[in-house]
């Protein structure tokens, strides 16, 4: 099974190596335009941090890395030959974000055995996670890998070796958690056209009641998100959103125990240059973004979410470095910034950048060419979680479902 995800190749001018182990970075005039190179010195001894009013235009570096902002059908069109024949179950075909599902979080709860065979050979499985994944979902429909294989079948390719699994838990979920892991079924098929395809894809609404994502099992893959912000400074203003992204910068700058870490992991991947322009490096990819929410009494509450591109696949390294991030405090016009202890996470597409009914999976359009929306409906609950409660308000969102595949 191909394990492809169809990501344009990044092609670096000669001489444009040094920091390869970090990032791909593009062509020298678009670094300028990020705002990454006026204000570094390039050689080993020297280097002078930016003003706040220089680093307040700079946009976020490595952006096009950000998995977050993905769509789905990345990389090349599939050709007519690879592509689902005329007669297949009508689906939707529209572009949706890219699913973000870490590996760890696909086999979070997978009964052992299960979790044994994907971990030694990755690339033969594909992970299929239905809207609204995890313990209420699959106690309400028992038959849905059977559902999804015979979706499958119908696309006309080989479906020699097709199988969908279920999504067999090591414990038990509790039943006071609707949203419980594990969340990914297991698809295994022998036909490369049809396991390219399907991750090209990614998103199928079939109906009314099954809409679900078909995802590699990637190791590589990292969410973006750092930590979660609240308290009387939060507005949804790209002034103030600007300023404190810069506030927050400036105090890791000068924080002894982030720069001995963000040092530490640029200099593992090879980054040249001395302690102030690495820790500069380490921030340069951070952005700021507003998210309109609620607490658990319904009241408005919403937050800044931090993110920024990880710096290491070492699972320990990166959660002290999240930590050193999260405990510095920074206050911005005399408010403090309060690290949010809600876990923002979308129990519909399971993306950790919005609520669940903040998900924007219903609002994308169709495209005109394969039909007239056809009504569908998918019930989907906003989910805030603390370190020790779950508070679940659940919310009726709409899935544009069409008549059928390009």
């Amino acid at each position: 099974m191909r394990n492809e995800q169809g990501g344009a190749t990044v092609t670096e001018p000669e001489g444009a190596r040094e920091e390869a182990d970090f990032a791909h970075k593009p062509p020298a005039s678009q670094r300028l335009e990020e705002g990454v190179e006026p204000d570094v010195e390039m050689g080993d001894d020297t280097f002078r941090f930016p003003s706040a009013r220089d680093e307040y235009f700079k946009a976020p570096t490595f952006a096009y890395e950000n998995p977050h902002l993905d769509m789905t059908q990345r990389g090349d069109k599939p050709g007519p030959k690879q592509l689902p024949v005329a007669t297949a179950t009508p689906f939707t075909s529209g572009l949706f974000p890219r699913a973000v599902i870490p590996f760890d979080d696909l086999l979070a709860n997978l009964d052992m055995a299960l979790q044994t065979q994907i971990k030694e050979n990755p690339e033969n499985f594909l992970a299929v996670v239905p809207f609204g994944a995890g313990n209420k979902f699959f106690k309400a429909n028992p038959d849905v890998n059977k559902r999804v294989r015979d979706f499958v079948a119908t696309l006309g390719y080989n479906n020699n070796g097709l199988s969908v699994h279920k999504a067999e838990p090591q414990d038990k979920p509790s039943d006071k958690r609707d949203f419980e892991k594990p969340w990914a079924m297991i698809l295994r098929a022998n036909d490369p056209d049809l396991c390219s395809y399907l991750v090209w894809q990614q998103t199928f609404a079939i109906d009314r009641t099954l809409a679900f994502n078909i995802v590699p099992f990637d190791k590589n893959l990292k969410p973006w998100v750092i930590a979660n912000y609240c308290g009387d400074a939060v507005a949804n203003n790209a002034d103030e959103r600007r300023t404190a992204l810069v506030a927050i910068k400036q105090k890791l700058w000068t924080d002894a125990n982030f720069r001995k870490i963000a040092d530490r992991l640029m200099a593992q991947q090879g980054i040249s240059g001395n302690l102030n322009k690495r820790v500069y490096m380490a921030t340069s990819s951070f952005d700021l973004t507003f998210i309109d929410t609620n607490n658990a009494g319904g009241d408005l509450a919403p937050i800044w979410q931090l993110t920024g591109k990880p710096l290491t696949n070492d699972k320990d390294d990166h959660r002290e470095y999240l930590a050193a991030i999260r405990n510095v405090t920074v206050y911005v016009n005399m408010n403090k910034l309060k690290l949010d202890k809600r876990v923002v996470q979308c129990v519909g597409c399971k993306a950790p950048t919005h609520p669940g009914h903040k998900c924007s999976f219903p609002d994308h359009p169709t495209e005109a060419e394969v039909g007239s929306p056809a009504e569908g409906v998918l019930e989907e609950a906003a989910e805030i979680e603390t370190i020790k409660e779950v508070e679940v308000v659940e919310v009726e969102i709409e899935a544009a479902v069409v008549a059928g595949p390009l």
